[in-house]
């Protein structure tokens, strides 16, 4: 189903909270980033989708130490 735009905005307004918080583990920015990137797809903006979609593995990757 389609998310609503109003659901996506906020989803993404919170995981960007967490992704900008330096305390939070580097996996759960990960995870973060990858809300972003959802919310963003939602909203149908898809080159920042994407942007956020590689932040999200580039962070997952950081987290298992690039294996």
């Amino acid at each position: 189903g389609q998310t609503p735009a109003n659901l996506a905005a906020a989803a993404k307004d919170t995981a960007l909270a967490y992704y900008n918080n330096q305390r939070v583990a580097q996996k759960d920015r990960a995870f973060a980033a990858y809300i972003v990137a959802s919310a963003e797809g939602a909203l149908d903006n898809k080159p920042e989708a994407l942007r956020w979609a590689r932040r999200a593995v580039a962070r997952a990757s950081q987290d298992c130490g690039g294996q």
